[in-house]
């Protein structure tokens, strides 16, 4: 009975520490952040294609 009794409280205690791990994210960004992020990176980006492309035609 008694080893029941402790195999049950560390599993309640395992489980508790998995919801709070689930829950609270360590690195969580909003979503207007992550929106601005990646719409920068895509703009640069075409910005960068837009120069190679008009140095190709001008060589």
């Amino acid at each position: 009975m008694e080893l029941e009794k402790e195999i049950k409280e560390r599993l309640h205690n395992i489980e508790r520490r998995l919801e709070q791990m689930q829950f609270e994210p360590v690195n969580s960004r909003p979503g207007w952040l992550n929106f601005l992020l990646a719409f920068v990176t895509v703009f640069i980006l075409i910005v960068i294609s837009v120069g190679v492309v008009s140095f190709l035609q001008g060589s």
